[in-house]
């Protein structure tokens, strides 16, 4: 589980990229989201909202996750 502090809103099924140094970057789509209290959320609309949602990979402190763009390629 990874404890996530964002910045812009994200929802489930939205695909996040996450990045660090030293770590490879990886993409999950986003699922099983919790705020603070514990209490299951459908989106995280708030500046600086706590999340919480498992992740099976390590991730660094201060990695930065973003949003894949719906108009990538």
């Amino acid at each position: 589980t990874v404890v996530i502090e964002q910045r812009n809103k994200f929802c489930l099924g939205d695909e996040l990229e996450f990045i660090a140094p030293g770590f490879e970057r990886f993409s999950v789509i986003a699922a099983d989201m919790k705020d603070a209290d514990g209490s299951s959320i459908q989106s995280a609309p708030h500046a600086q909202m706590t999340v919480k949602m498992p992740i099976d990979r390590p991730v660094g402190e201060y990695t930065i996750i973003r949003m894949k763009s719906k108009n990538s390629q």
